[in-house]
């Protein structure tokens, strides 16, 4: 069998951590390291007496691509699990997850299915997510360039090496295929994870999304943004068009999310202007 690798990333927030644990003594994966920071230091000393979990404590923090770099020094050749510790997901997924990656692929990610809020933003943030699943199917279908982050397998190391990489998601994507490989969307596997629930923090959210999504288009010369291809009519319209046929029912609140993506991309536009770097966001 092949060595199962996986990463979680968390800052500030416990819970996650507790739970990125749990995975992690489940026997899930052969290896496990845990990129976190911006909790109480004690998880270093009271981490089990496990061999196979590594914790890389962040004092201050230094922004996930930074945690990508640690974290691949200690990790193994074979099936590399790169993991948000807000997704929630079931130990089959794994399985599933290696499964669809089969053996013609470098790298696949699941499809994110959002808990549902109530707030106005978690319900804004969740129809971005599903209007992520429809666009993506279609890229797919396409044969276009597409990525999703979150939650991905990857099949070999592809070290980061410029720490300022906002979207480093969407930068291992781009190394996949500029070597040859191809990319899968592994849309029958479904993760759960959180939407954030007040408004500021979804335009904060956006904000450097968007921003890594311009940077890759300017470094890579790859993006998988929607927002940035919509000056685009004709893809426009079957996106819209395959969302409507997925999603029925929700055009009006995926026009709703359009105005806060579109107040997103604004402030990150401007922001890359004045050279801010968000890699440590």
């Amino acid at each position: 069998m092949t060595f199962r690798s996986a990463v979680f990333f968390s800052y500030a927030r416990p819970a996650d951590v507790e739970y990125a644990m749990e995975k992690a003594l489940s026997n899930l994966f052969d290896q496990t390291t845990m990129a976190i920071g911006g909790i109480d230091a004690a998880i270093e000393t009271d981490t089990p007496d496990n061999k196979n979990i590594k914790v890389l404590y962040e004092t201050r923090k230094m922004g996930k691509s930074s945690s990508y770099n640690r974290a691949m020094e200690n990790i193994q050749d074979g099936h590399i699990f790169l993991i948000s510790a807000d997704t929630r997901f079931q130990d089959s997924v794994i399985g599933r997850m290696i499964e669809c990656l089969g053996n013609n692929y470098e790298l696949a990610f699941p499809r994110i299915e959002p808990f549902h809020g109530n707030t106005l933003s978690q319900k804004l943030g969740e129809v971005m997510w599903h209007f992520h699943d429809s666009y993506v199917a279609m890229k797919e279908s396409r044969n276009q360039f597409f990525c999703g982050g979150e939650f991905q397998i990857v099949r070999h190391r592809f070290i980061i090496p410029n720490i300022s990489i906002v979207n480093d998601d969407e930068y291992l994507c781009h190394r996949a295929v500029s070597g040859g490989g191809k990319i899968r969307y592994c849309r029958d596997v479904v993760v759960r994870n959180t939407v954030p629930a007040t408004m500021r923090e979804l335009v904060n959210q956006r904000v450097r999304v968007n921003f890594g999504h311009m940077q890759s288009r300017r470094l890579l010369g790859h993006h998988a943004s929607f927002s940035i291809s919509s000056v685009n009519p004709l893809e426009t319209i079957s996106a819209l068009r395959s969302f409507n046929r997925d999603y029925p029912g929700s055009l009006t609140t995926l026009f709703l999310a359009s105005i806060v993506e579109a107040i997103s991309l604004l402030e990150a536009f401007f922001l890359r202007i004045q050279g801010r770097d968000l890699s440590n966001w």
